[in-house]
């Protein structure tokens, strides 16, 4: 009854406001101005309606709105000194709407006189993007969010591969420029953001939704004003900002996947709060372990450890169910008040869903058997598994932002925004494992992420101070990991007709806790100063600092079930289920509890920098602008590791590295002419270790893959950047593309896979240095230009598409590896490129769009070169993962009224993941087709 009240509501709310609107009898008009030179938002144009009082002032953003306007059609004239006037023609004004006026002004030195020009509806956002680009002080590319609406994407991670020289791993991760998520930094709306991942300090792209997002803009080359610990590309997520009137909007969507939708499906037995994606204690070490387990006498006290172990859930296998189809909902609401003198803008958007997948694998594993007289070395694999996988996602988060205008010259902002994303996966391994034995594990698993962040700015025009404008931002961000009560149970027969029967080694019924909380605190403040007092009215002087500190703590606690040592035990029915051989009278009589987390297994960290900069934008003659300077920062990491609860060892790691750097910048653009630009840049960036790699603690296996470990070793990487690139916009909302970079590294670090016996483990190393060379070409063009032969209708076509090709080299500080030589080097490989870096990266997307109909259809492919997934130590050839393709089409279609309606279907060619070491198999299984069905409600 609850959610048909909720129904019913939403219900009156949307015919109210669709009311509201059908009664206005005026519209209104709103726009940007630009200056024409510097593509610089312009602050105090008058702006009015020709034969009327009415009229308006940009604000410090450059934004200004008439309301009230009579319906008809209008001429718009704006006023500013020193610049030639504007007056736009043809204004065309509807009922209860808002029409949008975007141009840009000249000054008169350049350009005397009246300009006039025939009004056009700028609502293009896909272009508003195109026009940032075009005027950024550096190499960039994005999407916008009418882009992401036009297609399947439905979170961040899928959106951001449609980038140029953009490709994602693991589906969350971004790799810039063939260079790995190390080497890019994240931002959301300017801002560091935490990170909920525990073994790497980076954004999992797929745990924020699609449906937040503005637009994100990849900034490839360096200037002083921005944070200097990136090669690739500084990555900005904007999210939603508040409307210039009413806007309200709800959306169900729900989706079909071929390979898990009705279809088995394995789950077991959660806690009341699964939904939300929050663990509501189910899964929690129970309070008498808690308790009893930080007195260390436990360990020596049998009775206390078969009694604790009685307080665990016995719940171990999974249970085979169905899968249910995916959905997601969403609902968001803004508009602008009044608030006294000030107005006040506000945006709350919200957005939950629930998905299930199944996915069946292949995993494999080999070790490196070498011999030392001869060096050579033979790969043997000892591990072959079926793997079968069912998880049930869920991903939910909403977006807060508010904005107060003070006047024109003066606006604050917060912006807000929290998500989590839930993970609970049921997994069944088997196969042929180590001994050459038969080999069935089971793993139920609860993995939950979440990032909260915080936003206050200020924004100021200094009217008393040459006209300068000061911005500052005070920024809070937190995140979080858990993995509560991570089972495994192990397995095994001698034949296959033999029972299963319980594998008798130290970690079966094994029980894991992890716990990771991450935090960043930030403080900006930057100050910009026109030169129009020396005549150079379309440059700047910029210098500011920031302060961000970073502080990690990473708690884990492990279990397993031991036979205890009493010589007169009995042997249990080793053949009995799980749940059978661990109940409470079995404890009793067979097994105890132990305890084997390791003193390093835990640990705390913080990362501190302090950066200033001084940078200048120079306007030189009409066509060319030079944007140099140089930014210090001095960069501070500090790990130490902690005993657990009831630990009396004394044995702890603690270092990590100080160091100071100085990252001067240097662009040059030079305007051929309105349409065409070239652009150069040089600078020089870093990247700095993660916290986990710094740390001396393995992590066996968190998600899959080897043992962990890090290297207090480490150092940090130096990267020296060089682009060149020509931009040619012959219309708007088409551009084409061509540019070259070239990366010279020193100090890379890379993920090193070692075989130690019938084991594997990565570790990070500095082992070589690095060079990455690539060229870039993008294009948007309308098809258009094919109507004379083909005929009218091809004008609805337009092609959209990249091209990245990629090729880099690595130079080894040591000799490869040789067993027959003990002064050799690790490395197995002497010639191969950088870990993470694929051949080339491309995206084609074929648009229809009829504004007529109401229509949108996007056909879209996506692909990427092989790529290096872990570099092969010790004889043990490099792992690569191999090409994927990816076919998608998407369609949307307005239903009349303020209803509309998306179709679309994903991953329609179910191309295989493939992961190879050397010429062997290492991984692979498919993810299946998905369609799906949108609704959607919007005023």
């Amino acid at each position: 009854m609850r959610h048909r009240f909720h129904f019913f509501l939403i219900l009156q709310i949307l015919f109210a406001f669709t009311t509201c609107a059908l009664a206005e009898e005026f519209g209104a008009i709103e726009g940007l101005i630009v200056e024409a030179e510097t593509g610089e938002p312009m602050l105090g144009v008058s702006v009015m309606i020709q034969g009327t009082n009415l009229g308006a002032a940009t604000d410090l953003d450059g934004k200004f709105l008439i309301r009230n306007v009579s319906v008809g059609s209008h001429t718009i004239v704006a006023h500013y000194f020193g610049f030639a006037k504007v007056t736009i023609t043809g204004t065309l004004v509807n009922a209860g709407k808002t029409t949008t006026l975007n141009f840009k002004m000249k000054s008169e030195a350049l350009e005397l006189g009246e300009v006039v020009i025939e009004a056009r509806l700028m609502d293009n956002t896909e272009a508003s993007l195109l026009s940032l680009k075009k005027r950024s002080s550096s190499v960039s590319d994005g999407i916008s969010a009418e882009q992401i609406k036009k297609s399947p994407d439905s979170d961040a991670a899928d959106a951001v591969k449609r980038v140029t020289g953009v490709t994602v791993v693991n589906d969350k991760y971004v790799f810039v420029r063939g260079m790995g998520e190390r080497y890019n930094n994240t931002r959301l709306n300017g801002a560091t953001i935490a990170s909920p991942e525990p073994l790497k300090r980076v954004v999992p792209f797929d745990i924020i939704s699609a449906s937040l997002i503005d637009n994100i803009v990849i900034n490839k080359t360096f200037t002083p004003d921005q944070p200097g610990d990136f090669a690739g590309g500084s990555i900005q997520l904007n999210t939603k900002e508040f409307p210039e009137k009413l806007s309200f909007s709800a959306n169900t969507t729900s989706s079909y996947n071929d390979q898990s939708s009705l279809e088995e499906f394995y789950s077991y037995r959660g806690g009341n709060k699964d939904w939300l994606g929050v663990d509501d204690g189910t899964r929690g070490i129970p309070q008498g372990v808690r308790d009893s387990t930080a007195d260390p006498q436990w360990l020596t006290k049998t009775d206390l450890q078969k009694t604790l172990g009685k307080q665990f859930s016995n719940t171990w296998e999974p249970r085979q169910s169905w899968a249910p189809f995916n959905g997601s909902r969403g609902l968001s609401f803004g508009n602008q008040s009044p608030l006294g003198d000030w107005l006040m803008g506000y945006l709350a958007s919200l957005n939950y869903g629930n998905s299930y997948s199944r996915r069946q694998e292949k995993q494999y594993q080999y070790t490196a058997a070498s011999d030392t007289t001869t060096g050579q070395t033979e790969i043997r694999r000892y591990q072959d598994l079926d793997v079968d996988r069912s998880t049930r996602s869920v991903n939910w988060g909403g977006v807060l932002d508010l904005n107060l205008k003070l006047s024109a010259r003066h606006k604050l902002g917060i912006k807000s925004l929290y998500t989590r994303n839930a993970d609970d996966e049921a997994r069944i391994s088997q196969g042929l494992a180590k001994e050459d034995r038969l080999y069935r594990n089971y793993r139920l698993m609860w993995t939950e992420r979440s990032l909260a962040t915080v936003q206050i700015r200020g924004t100021h025009e200094l009217s008393k101070a040459l006209d300068s404008r000061l911005e500052w931002a005070g920024i809070i961000s937190r995140a979080a990991f858990d993995q509560p009560d991570r089972r495994d149970i192990h397995l095994t027969r001698a034949e296959s007709t033999d029972p299963w029967q319980w594998l008798i080694n130290s970690d079966n019924g094994f029980r894991r806790y992890g716990e990771m909380r991450d935090k960043v605190s930030e403080g900006t403040v930057d100050w910009s100063l026109p030169l129009g007092f020396l005549h150079a009215p379309a440059s700047k002087l910029k210098l500011g600092g920031s302060v961000r500190t970073m502080s990690r703590t990473f708690d884990t606690r492990k279990f397993f079930f031991a036979f205890t040592n009493d010589p007169n035990r009995p042997d249990p029915d080793y053949s009995l289920p799980p749940e059978l051989l661990l109940t409470p009278s079995n404890i009793d009589s067979f097994f105890v509890l132990r305890e084997i987390t390791r003193t390093l297994d835990s640990y705390k960290a913080d990362m501190d920098v302090q950066a200033g900069y001084l940078m200048t934008d120079l306007a030189l003659g009409n066509r060319w602008r030079v944007v140099t300077g140089a930014r210090i920062e001095h960069t501070k990491q500090h790990f130490q590791t902690y005993p657990y609860p009831g630990s009396n060892s004394s044995d702890i790691a603690e270092g990590g590295p100080n160091h100071t750097d100085i990252l001067p910048a240097l662009g040059l653009t030079y305007t051929v002419n309105d349409k065409l630009s070239l652009r150069g840049a040089g600078s020089m960036t870093i990247a700095n270790p993660d916290y986990s790699e710094l740390v001396p603690t393995e992590d066996v296996d968190y998600f899959e893959g080897a043992v962990k470990f890090g290297n207090p070793k480490l150092k940090h990487t130096k990267i020296w950047n060089g682009d060149l690139r020509a931009e040619y916009y012959p219309s708007p909302g088409e551009n084409l593309a061509i540019g070259v970079f070239y990366k010279l590294l020193t100090d890379p670090i890379e993920q090193v896979l070692i075989s130690s016996g019938a084991t594997e483990r990565l570790q990070p190393q500095n082992l070589v240095d690095a060079s990455n060379f690539g060229a870039e070409l993008e294009f948007r063009k309308s098809l258009n230009i094919l109507a004379p032969r083909i005929g009218k209708w091809i004008s609805y076509f337009s092609a959209i598409g990249n091209l990245t090709v990629v090729s880099s080299k690595v130079v080894l500080k040591d000799k490869p590896y040789n067993a027959a030589d003990p002064n050799s080097g690790i490395l197995t490989e002497d010639k191969r490129p950088l870990m993470g870096q694929s051949e080339y990266a491309a995206n084609v997307i074929l648009a229809f769009d009829h504004p007529r109909w109401g229509s949108s259809v996007r056909c879209l492919f996506n692909t990427f070169g092989k790529r290096i997934s872990q570099v092969g130590g010790y004889g043990l050839p490099d792992t690569y993962e191999y090409p994927f393709d990816k076919v998608d089409i998407a369609y949307n279609q307005t239903l009349g009224g303020h209803w509309s309606a998306k179709l679309q279907a994903t991953n329609l060619l179910n191309s295989a993941v493939e992961f190879k070491i050397g010429d062997q198999p290492f991984q692979s299984y498919k993810v299946g087709r998905t369609y799906s069905l949108s609704l959607a409600y919007a005023i």
